[in-house]
């Protein structure tokens, strides 16, 4: 498998060897959240609402079922080479109630990426210039526009504007 990287400045996107693929709203959303959850496993519940923030009633089976086809999808693009539960990158956990967990490095985020630059070039001593540069070069839009209002969302956002 090639690089893959994740854009959340701007549309939430997914970069393969180059080349940017956007995703549909809903399978956007799915992905920011799973980002933003660091490796932490995400309900199918806690999916289902960021999917559709507005459903107030009770997560059904087809409910359930419309979450599972965007994490499919996810999947074949992630990692392609094993689309299936079988995914390294994008995992499923059992356990009680279904959760899912995305597990991918800092530096394949551009949100992670520009707060571990900002963080390097406060403690960088004479390169801080050069650290800052490299941080601004990845911010390219506004972070998470999409989702900006998202309760998922708020705090990366809150965080960023503090940086």
């Amino acid at each position: 498998m090639g690089t893959v990287r994740f854009v959340l400045f701007g549309r939430v996107a997914v970069e393969l060897d180059g080349t940017v693929h956007r995703l549909a709203p809903a399978a956007a959303a799915l992905l920011a959240r799973l980002l933003l959850a660091q490796g932490r496993l995400v309900t199918i519940v806690e999916l289902w609402h960021t999917m559709r923030p507005a459903h107030h009633g009770p997560v059904g089976r087809e409910h359930r079922v419309a979450v599972q086809k965007r994490i499919t999808e996810l999947r074949r693009l992630v990692d392609p080479a094993h689309p299936g539960e079988s995914s390294r990158v994008l995992r499923t956990d059992r356990g009680a109630t279904t959760a899912y967990r995305l597990v991918v490095g800092r530096d394949q985020v551009d949100l992670f990426r520009f707060e571990d630059l900002v963080e390097q070039a406060r403690s960088a001593g004479p390169a801080v210039a050069h650290r800052m540069r490299e941080a601004l070069a990845v911010w390219r839009d506004r972070p998470l526009m999409d989702f900006e209002d998202r309760d998922f969302a708020r705090e990366p956002v809150r965080r960023l504007g503090q940086l």
